[in-house]
């Protein structure tokens, strides 16, 4: 997975191996603080957004899912009439890999809108954030039809929790969605 940090001037001082530097491009990107991109992701169209807050309490890090903006459903499923309610999955990452003792989590399912809001603090014990990354995923279930069922994604963001100095109020941002690697 190469993604392009966001954060350094160099790679090498942030240890982020699987990184290129990108410096100040993040606002002309219209990135959120932190957040990184993939390689694959360079011109693509975003598939919406999505605004997070970030604190830290006492060794537990609170994620504030609060609303997404222009959400890009599938167009088959669109023109089916199959698109639902969306939710949030949250992975806390170290590195590449999830952290130990950390399952994903998820919001509840907002009202159908492509402009949802979801309002819900999801809280993962984190003593240290540094070289930790949060995955999310913005998600649907589409109706079942035989045996097969399998949520859609919408789109997912990166987020380079070490580059949020989180160390005093929330820090509140947009993050723009973009569709999953294959």
């Amino acid at each position: 997975m190469k993604s392009l940090c966001l954060v350094c001037s160099s790679c090498y001082a942030c240890n982020r191996s699987s990184t290129l530097p990108v410096g100040g491009r993040r606002s002309m990107l219209g990135l959120g603080v932190g957040q990184l991109l993939r390689s694959s992701h360079i011109g693509m169209n975003a598939t919406g957004k999505i605004q997070l807050g970030f604190s830290v309490q006492q060794e537990l890090l609170e994620v504030y899912v609060l609303s997404a903006e222009d959400l890009s459903y599938h167009p088959a499923d669109i023109a089916a009439g199959h698109i639902t309610p969306p939710y949030v999955k949250l992975y806390l990452l170290h590195g590449t890999r999830p952290m130990a003792g950390e399952k994903e989590k998820r919001t509840k399912e907002a009202l159908m809108s492509t402009n949802p809001e979801f309002n819900e603090t999801i809280t993962f014990k984190c003593s240290n954030l540094l070289h930790k990354t949060l995955k999310i995923k913005v998600k649907y279930e589409p109706p079942k039809r035989g045996f097969r069922h399998q949520s859609k994604e919408i789109g997912q963001a990166l987020v380079s929790l070490d580059s949020l100095h989180l160390s005093g109020d929330p820090v509140m941002e947009w993050y723009k969605l973009f569709p999953a690697s294959s």
